[in-house]
C-alpha cells in the first residue's frame, strides 16, 4: 500500500493562482473591482474546481489583493495654534483610502 502526502500549502498555492488567472482573464467582463468579479470568481473556483467555499473566498480575497493593491492612503493633518486664541482649536487627523478592501 502506497500513502501520498498532500501539501496542503501547495494546493492552496495552486488554487490561488487559479483564482489569479480567472480574475485577469474575466476582469474586463465585469465593473473592475466589482462584487459580480469576485463572486463569479468564487462560484468557480466552487463548482469548476471544487473547493470549499470557506477557502474559495479566502483564496479569492488574496488573489484579489494581488490584482489589485490597495494604494497607501494619504495622510491628511490638520492643526491650529492653540496659542492664537481667535477661533477655536482644532487639531484632526485622518486616513483617506481610495480604494476600499472588498468585503
Amino acid at each position: 500500500m502506497t500513502t501520498h502526502t498532500i501539501n496542503a500549502d501547495d494546493y492552496r498555492t495552486s488554487m490561488q493562482r487559479a483564482a489569479l488567472d480567472y480574475l485577469k482573464r474575466h476582469k474586463d467582463q465585469h465593473l473592475a473591482e466589482s462584487d459580480l468579479l469576485f463572486n463569479a470568481c468564487v462560484h468557480h473556483l466552487v463548482n469548476a474546481l471544487g473547493v470549499p467555499v470557506f477557502l474559495s473566498q479566502s483564496l479569492v480575497q488574496r488573489a484579489w489583493d494581488d490584482l489589485f493593491p490597495e494604494p497607501k492612503p494619504d495622510v491628511v493633518w490638520i492643526g491650529v495654534d492653540m496659542a492664537a486664541g481667535e477661533a477655536p482649536c482644532f487639531v484632526s487627523d485622518r486616513l483617506i483610502s481610495k480604494h476600499p478592501k472588498h468585503p
